[in-house]
Order: structure tokens, then sequence, then C-alpha cells
């Protein structure tokens, strides 16, 4: 857990703060540091009881919801929000946390690096590796 109240990046004001919304702030790492976190998905559910924690849900609807097209039958609870949280891959200490942003497209930014990680690797990509 980041504690962001010395950050000089985070924005808190009486209304709307939120000391743990700080994936704003997060790089894509450099050909010589490599990711030293990963996401998740995670799901707000309505079975969290959260109460006065609710507001640090860091994403909102601009329309209401389709209530309709919400849940599923294999849902065990209703879905609040979905969102994702970054896992440290390791410990991290007063250093820069990098995350592989992983573009999907041909024409990349002059800033981004493809990132090499096996563990997005296809059993092709892998067995055309083992070839050479």
């Amino acid at each position: 857990m980041i504690d962001s109240r010395r950050s000089p990046y985070t924005v808190l004001t009486e209304k709307n703060s939120n000391l743990m919304a700080l994936g704003h702030i997060i790089n894509h790492p450099t050909p010589s540091n490599p990711p030293n976190a990963r996401s998740a998905m995670f799901n707000f559910t309505q079975g969290m009881e959260l109460g006065p924690l609710k507001r640090y849900i860091p994403n909102s609807y601009a329309r209401p919801r389709n209530l309709t097209l919400m849940g599923s039958l294999w849902d065990r609870d209703v879905i609040e929000m979905h969102s994702m949280v970054l896992i440290a891959t390791r410990d991290i200490c007063n250093e820069e946390i990098f995350y592989d942003y992983r573009l999907a497209t041909s024409h990349y930014p002059q800033w981004y690096h493809p990132v090499k990680d096996t563990a997005f690797i296809t059993t092709e990509d892998q067995e055309e590796a083992n070839k050479d």
C-alpha cells in the first residue's frame, strides 16, 4: 500500500480526497527499468458494504447504469463498479513504479518500448522462440 500523504503528485481537497488513487503517476518502463507492478481486475460489489469508504472508489458512471445488463446468473453479488488494482511484483521502496502499458497498436509513441514479458507470451510464440 502506498501512503501518498507526502506525495507531491497527490491532489487532496476537502471534498475529493483519495489517498489511494495514484495510478496517474505510474509510468511505462524504460528499456533499462523493467516493470515492477502488474494489474489485476477488481470489482467493487454491493456486498462489500463500504459505507463512508465508498467515496474512495476511483471511478464513476457518466450516465445511469442499465441495471438489466449489470449482473449475470453467475455473479454472486451485484457489481457496483469494475476497476483494477496494481500489485507490486517485488518489494518497492523509495523508487519509481513502472507498469507495462501493453499498447496494442502498430504506431507506438516515441517514448514507448514494448516489454518482453514471458507471462504474456503465447504458446506459439514460446515454440517459435525455442526453435532459435
